[in-house]
C-alpha cells in the first residue's frame, strides 16, 4: 500500500538506494527546490540495498552528482501534467541549470537504473504463470469489505467484463487467471452472469473469436510482458493492450482537475496557481491511516507508518526560491 518510490544518489561513481512508502505523490513538487534539497529529501528516507520493480514504482528519482543530472520518473497532481506543468517544468529547468544541473524527465523507470550502472531488468516486472482461477466461483457477489474496511457497494461491479461481438460477460475473477484457462475457457461463457453496458470493472476484455483476437484494458500497462505466455496457453489467438484512456493520456493533455479547484481561486491564472501549489505544504493521508491501522493491531511497515521526510523550508525561503527560478527562466528567455 502507497505512492512507493525508488530514490537514487550517484556519487563517485557509487550508488546509493533508498525507498519512499508515500513519496511518489509528492513527485514532482518536491524536485523543484534545487539539487541540495533534493539530495536531503532523498536521505532522508530509509536507506535499501533494492530497486522496486516497475509494475510497484509510483515513482523513481535519480541524483547524478557526477554528471549533474536530475532524473526522475512519474509524478501525481496538477503540476504534472497539462499547462500548469509546462510552466512548472520551465521555472525548475531555470533554477537548476543556474545551478550547472540539467533536469530531464523519462519514460520509463530502467533509464533511470541503466544511467545508473544497472541493467534495465532489475527494474522490470516479469509475471509468472498463475493457478486458472476456479470456474465454480465465477458467481460469487461482490463483498462490501477490504481487509476489514467497509467500502461502498456499487451496482455491477466485476472484477472482468469479457465482451464479444453478441454479448457481454461479467466475472468476479482476476482477468489473468481466469485466461489462464485458454480456448476451453469459452465454453463457459453460457455460465457467466450477462452484464449491462454501464456494468464496471477492473479490466475490460474485447475477445472476437472470428478473428482470434484478445485486446486487454487494464490499469497496469506492463501486463504486456505476460501475453507472450497467454499467447502460448491460446494457441493461434493473439493478445494486445488497450490502454485505459486515463493511461494513454499525454503529458500536454489536461485532464480533469476538478478535485483541485477551489471556488475562491476559480480565476487564478495558471502562473500563480503554479506558484501556490508549490508554496503548500504536502498532506498526506496514507501515514495516519497506517497508524490508524497498527493502533488496531494490523501489521504496518516502519516506512509505511512515518511517512515521507517533512519538508523543511519556510514559505518565506520558498517564496525567495520561485522568485529565484522565475528571474532565472526570463533571463534565459532574453537570450
Amino acid at each position: 500500500m502507497g505512492d512507493r518510490c525508488t530514490l537514487v544518489i550517484k556519487e563517485d561513481n557509487a550508488v546509493e538506494l533508498f525507498f519512499g512508502n508515500w513519496s511518489g505523490a509528492e513527485l514532482p513538487d518536491q524536485l523543484f527546490w534545487g539539487p541540495d534539497y533534493v539530495e536531503a529529501y532523498i536521505r532522508g528516507h530509509e536507506a535499501v540495498d533494492f530497486w522496486l520493480p516497475d509494475l510497484e514504482s509510483r515513482g523513481c528519482v535519480g541524483l547524478d552528482k557526477d554528471q549533474k543530472v536530475l532524473l526522475f520518473h512519474g509524478g501525481v497532481g496538477e503540476l504534472a501534467r497539462g499547462e500548469k506543468s509546462k510552466y512548472f517544468y520551465s521555472l525548475m529547468q531555470a533554477l537548476w541549470e543556474e545551478q550547472g544541473w540539467r533536469v530531464k524527465k523519462v519514460d520509463k523507470l530502467e533509464e533511470i537504473a541503466v544511467h545508473m550502472g544497472f541493467p534495465a531488468h532489475v527494474v522490470q516486472w516479469v509475471p509468472e504463470p498463475f493457478d486458472p482461477w476456479p470456474l465454480e466461483r465465477l458467481n460469487e457477489p461482490r463483498s462490501t469489505e477490504f481487509d476489514g474496511l467497509l467500502v461502498e457497494p456499487r451496482k455491477e461491479v466485476y472484477g472482468v467484463l469479457i465482451v464479444t461481438p453478441d454479448a457481454r460477460f461479467g466475472a468476479m475473477a482476476p482477468w489473468d487467471r481466469l485466461f489462464e484457462h485458454g480456448p476451453d475457457l469459452l465454453a463457459h461463457f453460457a455460465n457467466f452472469p450477462q452484464a449491462s453496458e454501464d456494468a464496471g470493472a477492473e479490466a475490460t476484455i474485447h475477445l472476437d473469436p472470428n478473428k482470434k483476437e484478445i485486446r486487454v484494458s487494464w490499469f497496469h500497462p506492463y501486463c504486456e510482458r505476460y501475453f507472450p505466455h497467454l499467447e502460448e496457453v491460446w494457441p493461434g489467438w493473439t493478445f494486445h493492450f488497450d490502454p485505459p484512456s486515463w493511461l494513454s493520456m499525454d503529458d500536454d493533455e489536461e485532464y480533469d482537475e476538478e478535485e483541485y479547484e477551489d471556488e475562491e481561486y476559480e480565476d487564478e491564472d495558471v502562473h500563480s496557481r503554479v506558484h501556490r501549489v508549490l508554496l503548500q505544504q504536502p498532506l498526506h493521508a496514507g501515514p495516519e491511516l497506517m497508524r490508524t491501522l497498527s493502533e488496531m493491531g494490523a501489521a504496518v511497515s516502519p516506512a509505511a507508518e512515518a511517512g515521507p521526510p517533512v519538508n523543511q523550508l519556510s514559505i518565506k525561503e520558498k517564496a525567495a526560491i520561485i522568485s529565484r527560478a522565475m528571474h532565472s527562466a526570463a533571463s534565459r528567455d532574453r537570450r
